[in-house]
């Protein structure tokens, strides 16, 4: 039996003894000491999955290194998203990463590599 599913006891004695929990006492244990399992369930922002989807785009091999200003860059973010999602969503979480980008380069204004028009730009740094 693993030594994971064993539980010390010290008797009168001071002698330890093995026993061994059941699958009850091991659910219990594994939910008192972080609440219950539900509350341990991370929970993701719009802003998280548009910030990850972004990074991976402007981090990609076609504009590693060069800004894409936001509109273009909801649009791609869009495409790359489940279909659930609406433009309206992305365009509010793709302000709130433009107002921290973290390490994602933000310019107020650039020429996009994409459309070519100058207008506020998100970049990755070129590693």
């Amino acid at each position: 039996m693993p030594a994971a599913y064993l539980r010390r006891s010290a008797s009168r004695g001071g002698k330890a003894r093995a026993k061994v929990l059941t699958a009850e006492e091991r659910h219990e244990r594994a939910t008192s000491s972080r609440g219950s399992l539900e509350e341990a369930a991370m929970t993701y922002s719009t802003e998280d999955f548009v910030r990850r989807a972004a990074g991976g785009i402007l981090r990609g091999n076609k504009y590693r290194g060069k800004f894409v200003c936001l509109p273009c860059l909801v649009t791609m973010t869009l495409a790359r998203l489940h279909p659930g999602w609406r433009q309206s969503e992305i365009e509010r979480a793709m302000d709130k990463v433009s107002e921290t980008p973290g390490a994602m380069t933000y310019l107020p204004t650039f020429i996009c590599a994409l459309c070519q028009k100058t207008m506020p730009c998100l970049g990755a740094p070129h590693r």
